[in-house]
């Protein structure tokens, strides 16, 4: 749902790859956009333009001519962060294969769910130090530079925005600085789980849609796991890898995601849509199923308040044994309760706050 990794000098070429104009003016996939506070600071918005984004990754100024941090230039720099926000499989087949105005709302609730994550990333993880060995630290504005994609490398449907946070932050009085990266790291698995929870609210009032809970994120009811199989040939290279191998666990995976990752082949927009048609079709699933998972006329209400999610909450982490009271379980429980109530994430975690503030 979420992955977290650096961008380093020697990966800028990626990123600059994707924000190259005849990237998207082939049909290959949108343009970049600004986003954040610090964004606007600099004078950045609309599109995202190579010649702009190649600099500030570097650590200058937009037109290049000058320093926004000690090391800009440098070969060893890190220059930001690349935050991947991708929807569940049931949902980037229901946008490949759904009617236009399907996909609109879908693209709609993922770009709201992202955006929501980002805001909280601003408000709770947005800081820059200075002085002697760092030690003032000072809050800081933002900026992104937001790529929605919707296909993986091996040309699947899957409905993902890179987030590219840049390495440099401004603070209050318009200095600027590197960004503190340990805040955003730490609150990576609070970021993921309410990119789920704003998703499916989003998904469930706009379309609306029945969800229900996975263990790692959820499924559209309607949406067949075979179907979503077909479209995961990623996944399933990953997991023919370390069945050979015998490998199992996180970092295993990690690896062989790596180790199986093919090289990225431009294919348009329209020859995907037909390919996803033809093999969505060889299953018996076409635009006619996806419309009717829609209830015509139907508008999703939340059905939970901050109130009923104290309760709920406290009731759900006393199901667990003692030895699985974790905060990642706890909090995998919570989503899992956002899920079913199509409740949005400020609304959870606020109960969650009191449920802990209360049992202190």
């Amino acid at each position: 749902m979420l992955s977290l990794s650096t961008v380093t000098a020697e990966r800028i070429g990626y990123y600059l790859s994707i924000a190259q104009e005849d990237y998207y003016t082939k049909g290959l996939e949108p343009p970049g956009t600004w986003f954040g506070p610090g964004a606007e600071r600099l004078g950045l918005r609309g599109e995202v333009a190579q010649d702009q984004f190649r600099p500030l990754l570097a650590g200058f100024s937009p037109d290049g001519h000058g320093p926004l941090v000690q090391n800009a230039g440098h070969t060893n720099r890190q220059c930001g962060w690349d935050l991947t926000f991708s929807a569940p499989k049931s949902v980037s087949v229901l946008w490949a294969l759904g009617p236009p105005e399907v996909r609109s709302a879908i693209e709609a609730a993922h770009r709201q769910a992202v955006e929501a994550c980002l805001a909280y990333v601003q408000q709770h993880c947005a800081a820059t130090r200075r002085g002697p060995r760092g030690t003032s630290r000072e809050p800081a504005l933002l900026a992104f530079a937001l790529f929605d994609h919707g296909t993986s490398r091996a040309q699947d449907p899957l409905l993902h925005t890179h987030a590219t946070l840049l390495n440099l932050g401004l603070r209050q009085d318009g200095t600027t600085g590197t960004i503190e990266s340990r805040p955003i790291f730490r609150a990576k698995m609070l970021i993921g789980h309410r990119y789920q929870m704003e998703l499916a609210a989003g998904l469930r009032h706009r379309l609306p849609l029945t969800l229900e809970p996975e263990r790692v994120g959820f499924h559209v009811v309607g949406v067949p796991h075979e179907l979503c199989r077909v479209f995961s040939q990623r996944r399933q290279a990953i997991e023919r890898h370390l069945q050979k191998r015998g490998l199992q666990g996180a970092l295993a995976a990690k690896a062989a995601t790596l180790a199986t990752r093919p090289k990225k082949i431009a294919v348009s927009r329209e020859e995907l849509q037909a390919q996803w048609e033809e093999r969505a079709a060889a299953w018996g699933w076409s635009a006619e199923h996806a419309r009717r998972l829609i209830q015509p006329g139907a508008q999703h209400q939340a059905s939970g308040t901050e109130h009923r999610f104290v309760t709920e909450i406290r009731q759900a982490i006393a199901a667990l044994p003692e030895g699985q009271r974790s905060p990642r379980r706890v909090l995998r429980e919570v989503t899992q309760l956002a899920v079913r109530h199509g409740t949005d994430a400020q609304t959870v975690l606020n109960a969650l706050q009191t449920v802990c503030h209360q049992d202190a």
